[in-house]
């Protein structure tokens, strides 16, 4: 139950500190944009409003591949590193900063944390989770990524623009220690020949448990030869595309994407605090968004790495448009406009997945890939 207990709330950080960065704008735009900026001197316009909302998700679609193919090839535990210790860096320049121009690097450079969170963290703990813990760990992901929005929100409605930061800052910093005492994951060490290593760290995380270990320690290993076998012929990124099954895949996965994208979630995190007050609300804008932070809901793809590397990028590219643009094409149609639109989205969405997505419950995943190539088609008991 401890290591349980401190993979859980280790490896989740990465996510509450994701949230903290998307919620950060929404509280801080007030201010940024009064005559008495905390940033400049001067207020922010809604031009450069959208940037600082946007740009981190240009900062997560640079990282996104780079993720992919450090956490794949190399050592989880260091790569795991890249999502607390930069963002350290970058929230020392954002509460210091003197000019705008300073802001939108930090806020670039900390979307680190978005692709380390969507990429490494799930394949990591994936890699040293017990069967029955697993679903635990890699749920509540989400859960929070929306509590660390949440925290974003209530300081940000309190505090200044400086205590936000130093808030903020103390998420990665308790993360980088916490994850010191975490050992390299079993499945890395094993996949590079270092069995011994990979014995210690799979005792270390089951409590030094023999059968379970050595009945992990057997499985690891069929599961690695099978995939030496299966990449003893090259990868084209062409079969994700031309193999039935695998096109079928990539098609869900990229219609959650655009749907995720389209409905404004990412867009709406990063304006709330604007949206109310722009509705007339007789809360304090502020202080309206805590209530939007709890109605998150949770969404986990399962796909292989290259897909997700993908997915992710797209989902973040896509991001990316809606942040950017949301404020010039809200104050052109009017946000009942948008929310018409995100609506839509969410409908289509919703119609997409009941026609296309398959039945998972109480079914393997050998089950789900043969109906997805076509070999096998599941009917209810």
């Amino acid at each position: 139950m401890f290591l349980f207990s401190q993979c859980f709330c280790n490896m989740n950080l990465a996510a509450y500190t994701q949230g903290t960065i998307v919620g950060w704008p929404s509280p801080v735009l007030l201010s940024l944009q009064s005559e008495n900026s905390p940033i400049g001197g001067e207020p922010m316009t809604d031009e450069e409003a959208s940037w600082m909302g946007s740009v981190l998700c240009l900062g997560a679609l640079l990282m996104t591949p780079i993720y992919g193919y450090l956490s794949n090839n190399h050592s989880r535990k260091l790569t795991g590193y890249l999502v607390g210790i930069p963002p350290i860096i970058c929230w020392l320049m954002i509460i210091f900063a003197r000019s705008k121009t300073t802001l939108f690097v930090a806020r670039f450079m900390i979307g680190n944390v978005g692709a380390g969170n969507t990429v490494l963290c799930p394949l990591y703990v994936t890699e040293i989770a017990e069967d029955d813990v697993r679903g635990s760990l890699v749920t509540c992901v989400m859960l929070f990524f929306s509590i660390g929005v949440l925290q974003s929100y209530i300081v940000g409605s309190y505090a200044s623009y400086q205590v936000l930061g130093f808030a903020c800052i103390s998420l990665p910093i308790l993360f980088v220690f916490l994850f010191y005492w975490m050992t390299e994951s079993p499945v890395y060490l094993m996949s590079i020949n270092r069995h011994t290593e990979s014995r210690k760290a799979l005792s270390w995380l089951r409590g030094n448990d023999k059968q379970t270990v050595d009945r992990e320690m057997e499985k690891l290993t069929k599961v690695l030869n099978r995939s030496k076998e299966d990449s003893s012929s090259a990868f084209s990124i062409l079969e994700l595309f031309t193999k039935r099954g695998s096109r079928k895949t990539m098609l869900i996965c990229m219609g959650f994407a655009i749907n995720m994208g389209l409905s404004g979630a990412f867009a709406l995190m990063t304006f709330t605090v604007r949206i109310f007050q722009e509705f007339g609300s007789e809360l304090f804008p502020d202080l309206s968004a805590i209530f939007v932070a709890i109605l998150q809901c949770v969404f986990e793809p399962r796909v292989k790495p290259t897909a997700v590397t993908l997915c992710c990028s797209f989902v973040w590219a896509i991001n990316f448009l809606m942040s950017k643009f949301f404020l010039p094409v809200a104050s052109h149609v009017g946000l009942a406009g948008c929310y018409w639109f995100f609506g839509g989205v969410c409908l289509l969405g919703a119609v997409f997945c009941h026609l296309v997505m398959p039945e998972t419950k109480n079914r393997s995943l050998e089950d789900i890939l043969k109906e997805l190539a076509g070999e096998k088609r599941f009917t209810k008991p």
